[in-house]
């Protein structure tokens, strides 16, 4: 592919449209890079999202695909080897630096998820804590100085000192572990390097990702960090000042992340108008130029009584968010990726305006912080983000599962450790949690209620099979941040394989609808078709009967709020008739009994949520 610099190009005709969502899963996100290239191969990304590691690999996929149709597929070759990068001397693990004040707790934690024998574990949390070791074993010197020395006073001994000594180690251990994470953004890693006399030469996880975003995006400035805006409009390179995303969209990132403060996920791009942040703040998080770049393009004021709180903020060094087309995505992937304890939360700024007090005359309201925090809390794989009733192309979801006995690794072929539905029926069934203890009870607790909405998506008709699902043992992803580069080379493999296997699946577009139609795209339109066609039909003889049993009846509702304040209509005469309208269509579904015949299960239903777009 050719082109110059500010030109956009088509992308090849052989190449299909489709849109991809990657699942969270902190280093397990090594897999994506070399799926997305096998995907790249047969297709072109409309719109690409994730969560967590997931929204790494989606930033990168954007950038890819961003430099593609600027006339430059070698983004996606950049992409490629970066599970060759991080294998090379130790990247993986150098990349999550810690910041000078949790140096040593980092070293203390990660030696516990470290692959060594639990002795040496425990050694390291003794020579972490010596003090409070040492105080662990007086129970133990005490009843040899106080008892008779027998051989079971020597066992006993050895065992109480022991069971002290880890006792008094652990708990020192927590108690550093509140203190130190409290003081550093309640995390371990914040992602800058901030314990070097040159922060920008040192290698941290978000300034070699920023770096990484802009090489293959092809932006050659190195002050320019790459915004959701040069994704929208790929010809553009500077700030473009939108508020809200265009409907159309050259190349669409979405990812979802967590806002603690107000207790729900977010979906990037949102309404970022509300947000503030500290300048000394963002510093410990991001790069300078991208620091510099977010307040050189603030938000500017939208009256003169903003202009003042702007002033008020701006003495504290507080500034507003950029408008959302001249967000760094940097900066979004990393409010998306901030997994508990090992990365910390990202803090911004808003003002509750639930509290009168601030509400009269003249008043600035303070500004309280915000906390944002990692995305597969709420949603960590958001299988719906782009999805629509009967899809134009697919949007293909990469899944991460453990193996199980059923499914045992398979060592010599990577093909084997990834699964994609054969059938219709394949993928119906939920996976198993297994808990074992109390321990594993409380993490099966805690894992539903972070997936269950996740897991009910997963297995439905239409979703399922369309969703590659890549299979990890116990040392590999996860928290694994050391995994030797045989390991990172088998992910590497296992992620070509699966996404070459969903890109030739639905690459394969069968002519005419039989009853041996092969698994592939026509397939999943008709899965769709019949899902969609089912749920409209539940979901209208629901509103047919609020429309004939209410009192008072909508038609009276209607045309008295024409007199109401509150969300009035501009023609009630109108929406009558078409209340009407859609009242008769709601009657023909209620008598089309056969629409429920055969209907793929788990049956499908709609129902409303307030958008994760954040509009108020």
């Amino acid at each position: 592919m050719t082109g110059h610099a500010n030109e956009v190009v088509k992308p090849p005709e052989s190449l299909k449209p489709c849109d991809i969502v990657m699942k969270g899963g902190i280093t397990s996100g090594v897999v994506y890079p070399s799926a997305v290239w096998e995907i790249s191969r047969l297709y072109s990304f409309k719109n690409v999202g994730g969560t967590s590691a997931g929204a790494i690999a989606a930033v990168m996929t954007a950038a890819a695909q961003r430099r593609r149709l600027r006339g430059d597929d070698s983004g996606f070759q950049q992409v490629q080897g970066i599970p060759d990068e991080l294998a090379a001397d130790g990247l993986l693990f150098r990349l999550f630096r810690p910041n000078a004040s949790t140096k040593a707790l980092f070293a203390t934690i990660t030696g516990l998820f470290a692959r060594k024998a639990a002795i040496a574990k425990l050694a390291g949390i003794y020579s972490a804590y010596p003090l409070w070791s040492i105080l662990g074993i007086a129970p133990a010197v005490l009843l040899l100085f106080f008892t008779p020395r027998t051989w079971a006073d020597y066992v006993l001994a050895i065992l109480l000192l022991a069971l002290c000594a880890t006792v008094f180690a652990l708990g020192a251990l927590a108690s550093d572990l509140v203190k130190k994470l409290s003081e550093n953004y309640n995390g371990l890693v914040t992602g800058i390097a901030n314990d070097a006399s040159d922060p920008s030469k040192a290698i941290a996880l978000t300034s070699w990702l920023e770096q990484r975003i802009r090489e293959i995006a092809g932006i050659d400035d190195e002050r320019t960090p790459l915004t959701f805006g040069m994704l929208w409009h790929v010809a553009s390179e500077g700030a473009m000042l939108l508020t809200e995303p265009p409907e159309e969209r050259d190349v669409n990132l979405e990812m979802v992340t967590t806002n603690l403060t107000f207790g729900r996920p977010f979906k990037f791009p949102f309404d970022s108008s509300q947000f503030f942040f500290k300048q000394s703040e963002m510093r410990d998080f991001f790069p300078a130029h991208v620091v510099d770049w977010m307040i050189k393009n603030q938000r500017l004021p939208k009256d003169d009584r903003e202009r003042r709180r702007f002033h008020v903020y701006a003495v504290q060094q507080i500034y507003p968010f950029p408008p959302i087309s001249d967000l760094p995505v940097i900066v979004a992937t990393r409010m998306s990726l901030a997994f508990p304890v090992l990365l910390c939360g990202v803090p911004t700024y808003a003002a509750d305006f639930n509290e009168t007090s601030n509400q009269f005359e003249g008043a600035t309201p303070a500004l309280e912080r915000c906390w944002f925090t990692d995305g597969g809390l709420s949603s960590n794989f958001p299988l719906t983000m782009f999805d629509s009733p009967i899809p134009l192309w697919p949007t293909f979801g990469i899944n991460l599962r453990p193996f199980t006995n059923s499914y045992p690794q398979d060592m010599s072929d990577e093909s084997k450790n990834v699964y994609l539905p054969n059938n219709n029926q394949g993928g119906r069934l939920v996976g198993f949690n297994r808990p074992v203890g109390f321990f594993g009870f409380m993490r099966a607790i805690l894992d539903t209620m972070q997936t269950w909405n996740d897991a009910t998506q997963a297995i439905m008709p239409g979703f399922r099979d369309r969703i590659v699902t890549v299979r990890l043992s116990d040392d590999e992803g996860g928290l694994n941040l050391d995994m030797p580069p045989e390991i990172l080379k088998r992910l590497k493999a296992r992620g070509a394989a699966a996404g070459k296997l969903i890109a030739e699946r639905f690459a394969n577009l069968p002519v005419g609808l039989t009853t041996t139609m092969p698994m592939g795209w026509a397939n999943h339109r008709w899965l769709r078709y019949r899902t969609t066609m089912g749920a409209l039909r539940k979901y209208l003889r629901a509103l047919l009967r609020g429309v004939n049993g209410s009192d008072p009846s909508i038609e009276q509702v209607i045309r008295e709020a024409r007199s109401n304040a509150g969300y009035p209509l501009g023609d009630p005469e109108a929406a009558i008739e078409l209340t009407d309208a859609t009242a008769q269509l709601a009657a023909r579904y209620d008598a089309a009994e056969y629409l429920d015949d055969h209907l793929p299960k788990p049956p499908p239903e709609l129902a409303s949520r307030a958008s994760l777009d954040m509009k108020a």
